[in-house]
């Protein structure tokens, strides 16, 4: 068993690091056809009212997912205090 345990303890973050390497190889194949020069027009093209709309947006996002995780929790978290007191 200590052998299989080492054995994981190598593997798991080998194939961390494989997949990394998959994903950079993955974006490098996908980006092949672009030049740096377009990449930073395009962003430069984008204007002051788009990027504070997207920022907005993100903040508002972040906002609902944080309370619909916190609604999430809240029911769980009552469900297992009346799971408890019925037994």
């Amino acid at each position: 068993m200590d052998m299989r345990n080492r054995l994981l303890n190598v593997l798991g973050p080998l194939f961390g690091l494989f997949l990394f390497f998959a994903a950079l190889w993955v974006l490098h194949r996908s980006t092949a056809a672009y030049h740096y020069r377009d990449i930073a027009d395009a962003v430069r093209s984008v204007t002051a009212e788009r990027l504070a709309a997207a920022i907005l947006l993100m903040v508002l996002n972040y906002l609902i997912l944080t309370r619909l995780k916190g609604i999430c929790i809240a029911s769980v978290w009552s469900r297992c205090r009346t799971k408890r007191s019925v037994r």
